[in-house]
């Protein structure tokens, strides 16, 4: 009797230990798992919206429309606005993120489309812009010339000037945007 409830013990633990190496392993591979997915994955999955706290003390809040590389779209509110825009912004501009939902999403295609590419489809559209940079006033216009890694804004005149409509033309690196808005 004394003898089975000792066997009995030990399988009993055997058990255990087995159980917590399985359990130990789970998490061990979750943790892999997850050191494996970009930010933009996560973005990818949000359906509520979420927000961008910027370098340089700005924000954004909005829902995630699009997703490339290096860069995300959303439309929503660019800081203390209550205007409702599309907002490009390239992802090493995010400082943090508030409200993300668990969740990793799909990119697809996108994610090998550059910050070129919502630009490009801006400026193709003659859509009126506002492009924040990273330092410096922000500036308001129409894309021209979207390059490798620049763009071009050409500033606008305000109406009833007595000379030329078009402004200054801005040559920005992407490194320079902080976020672009249109609406």
């Amino acid at each position: 009797m004394r003898w089975d409830r000792l066997l009995a013990d030990v399988e009993a633990q055997g058990e255990q230990q087995a159980r917590a190496e399985r359990e130990a392993e789970v998490r061990e591979r979750l943790r892999i798992e997850q050191s494996q997915v970009p930010l933009a994955e996560r973005l990818a999955a949000q359906t509520e919206p979420v927000l961008l706290y910027l370098r340089g003390g700005r924000s954004c809040q909005g829902v995630v429309r699009e997703l490339g590389d290096g860069w995300i779209a959303l439309d929503g509110q660019f800081d203390t606005s209550a205007e409702q825009v599309r907002i490009v912004l390239a992802t090493a501009a995010i400082a943090q993120v508030e409200g993300m939902r668990p969740g990793r999403g799909s990119l697809g295609l996108a994610d090998r489309l550059g910050l070129g590419h919502p630009l490009r489809e801006l400026a193709e559209r003659g859509r009126s812009v506002v492009l924040h940079p990273v330092s410096g006033p922000s500036r308001g216009g129409r894309l021209g010339w979207v390059g490798k890694d620049f763009v071009e804004l050409v500033e606008l005149n305000p109406q009833g000037a007595t000379h030329s409509p078009v402004g200054a033309v801005v040559t920005i690196p992407f490194s320079g945007i902080l976020a672009l808005t249109a609406q």
